[in-house]
């Protein structure tokens, strides 16, 4: 991955570049604090980059539960929480404010295909999953368990590759 300085006078002129990941990177997001840059990649990895290091380069946390492509990415608006979604219906929840973020993840079951995107909603209270198996599913991050059941949504005729939540939380866009 690179990293593009846009307040510099010349943009393109010297990207950091992130390295470590041993296959393409599929997903890219921004921690609302500015503190984590997430990478998701086809070799089965989250990393986080910290944005706040001397050199955000040198020594991302690896976050690596998944058997294949991590292909959607998000961090919550409370930087509380990490989401990870990818091959086989697979969701995690990974847990930024524990001293280890990677050690623990909360799997998140119920998609019969690929995770193509995720979303959390302004006050997060939902994650948004949208899949290859044409559904979308809505998880209550504020419950005792937020891997317990979803809201299934239906109507997608083919897979859904895109979710969004509007800024007000009103509105989910799949």
């Amino acid at each position: 991955a690179r990293l593009w300085d846009l307040t510099a006078p010349d943009p393109a002129a010297a990207p950091i570049v992130l390295r470590g990941h041993e296959e393409e990177i599929a997903t890219v997001a921004f921690s609302p604090d500015n503190h984590w840059l997430v990478t998701g990649s086809g070799d089965g990895t989250a990393r986080l980059w910290d944005l706040t290091a001397p050199d955000p380069a040198a020594a991302p946390v690896v976050v690596c539960e998944h058997e294949a492509v991590v292909e959607a990415v998000a961090v919550s608006p409370d930087n509380h929480w990490l989401v990870t979604g990818g091959l086989g219906g697979i969701v995690r929840l990974w847990d930024l404010t524990a001293p280890d973020p990677a050690a623990t993840s909360i799997l998140m079951r119920g998609h019969d295909g690929w995770v193509r995107a995720v979303a959390i909603s302004p006050d997060n209270r939902w994650l948004a999953t949208g899949s290859e198996d044409h559904t979308v599913r809505l998880w209550d991050l504020t419950a005792p368990d937020p891997a317990a059941a979803s809201i299934v949504l239906h109507g997608h005729e083919e897979d859904v590759e895109a979710v969004a939540i509007s800024p007000d939380g009103h509105w989910l866009a799949t």
